[in-house]
């Protein structure tokens, strides 16, 4: 039952990255599910797979389930707003003149 389960879901997953070659991004990238569904979608060329959440603990759960992400792209939402951050305070009037100097100010390095 829980393989059929799991089937139907990563069939599902497969089937709506074949109609549209858009990337598909995963909220739920911690279920192991999702990260065959990825790793299908990525091997079959069927979009552009995006996991979401903090790259190390997804690429734990692929390592210990034996799942290759390595050429997925992993997202960390916390990561992605400071990257923004950046930017704009180099891009703001604040005296930021370089990356460094604004990853100073938001505690990055």
């Amino acid at each position: 039952m829980k393989n059929e389960i799991h089937s139907n879901i990563r069939n599902s997953l497969i089937q709506s990255a074949q109609q549209s070659s858009h990337s598909i991004a995963f909220p739920d990238a911690l279920d192991i599910r999702v990260l065959e569904a990825a790793n299908v979608i990525y091997q079959q060329k069927l979009g552009n797979a995006v996991l979401i959440g903090k790259r190390q603990d997804i690429e734990n759960l692929a390592n210990i389930h034996g799942i290759d992400i390595q050429n997925i792209e992993i997202r960390d939402p916390e990561l992605s707003i400071t990257e923004e951050y950046v930017s704009a305070l180099m891009l703001s009037h604040s005296g930021i003149e370089s990356e460094t100097e604004a990853r100073k100010l938001l505690g990055m390095s």
